[in-house]
């Protein structure tokens, strides 16, 4: 019997990241506590929207979706490219019946990575699909979380391809700098 890893998705769904849940959703080795969207690809009513119709579409509706940040930290915020107006390019799902919860993405991040960190129970696994800012502002506000994180899985950055927003740039890393490096730092 294999003991599931317990993850956080923290993303901005668009397709890519979708995908992602949607694959995450049927695969046994994972405990998923929750998805906290944050402002990337799309605004965050869009990005939270995206999440609760990935959640019902896949049949998880048992996943607890928190709204993160609405901006990045100290910028202003950009949207991707390559998605849509909604973020899931021209795919039509039903409305959610499925709502937000009612504790923001930076208390349910304290609340379950402080819980790891102080319990001798299995670490988290952070899946950061996003831009930064969910877990940057946790990790400010309550340091001592990261005790409880086992590992940060990312999508963002590129080391020998150039970005896919600029030259130089990728988009998750682009949206929030300041975010990464706090995350980075910690």
């Amino acid at each position: 019997m294999i003991t599931p890893t317990p993850v956080i998705f923290d993303c901005d769904p668009g397709i890519d990241d979708s995908i992602a849940l949607l694959g995450a959703f049927v695969a046994p080795e994972l405990d998923i506590l929750a998805i906290t969207p944050v402002c990337g690809n799309q605004p965050l009513d869009r990005t939270v929207r995206n999440a609760l119709q990935i959640c019902e579409l896949g049949g998880r509706a048992d996943i607890p979706v928190h709204a993160g940040c609405h901006r990045p930290l100290c910028r202003e915020p950009i949207h991707g490219q390559f998605h849509g107006t909604t973020g899931l390019g021209s795919t039509v799902l039903p409305d959610p019946r499925k709502t937000v919860e009612p504790t923001t993405a930076v208390e349910a991040l304290i609340a379950h990575l402080g819980r790891a960190a102080r319990e001798e129970r299995s670490k988290i696994t952070m899946c950061c699909l996003g831009p930064l800012t969910n877990l940057a502002l946790a990790l400010r506000i309550c340091p001592e979380i990261a005790g409880g994180i086992d590992r940060i899985v990312m999508m963002g950055g590129a080391f020998r391809e150039p970005g896919n927003r600029t030259l130089t740039s990728e988009f998750n890393m682009l949206a929030d700098p300041h975010a990464a490096q706090i995350v980075f730092a910690a």
